[in-house]
């Protein structure tokens, strides 16, 4: 799934209000999409999620793994 589709499927989940809904200087997406598609594109950097084991970026899409579920738990315990 290309990094466009994925941060089509978040903004449905998530419905970003505000600065992050809004369109993004005239380019016909939202500042959300913007961002959504930079931390894939970027997953090869050092403090990139991805890179850090967080998620895959898998054929059907971006994928949570073992260690990123495990640190969102920590955030909420």
């Amino acid at each position: 799934m290309a990094a466009g589709a994925i941060a089509a499927r978040l903004a449905g989940l998530f419905a970003p209000l505000g600065w992050g809904g809004a369109n993004a200087g005239g380019r016909g997406d939202t500042w959300f999409s913007r961002k959504v598609r930079a931390m894939i594109s970027h997953g090869d950097q050092p403090l990139s999620f991805i890179r850090q084991g967080l998620a895959h970026c898998e054929r059907d899409g971006l994928q949570i793994s073992d260690q990123g579920r495990s640190a969102v738990r920590a955030l909420f315990s």
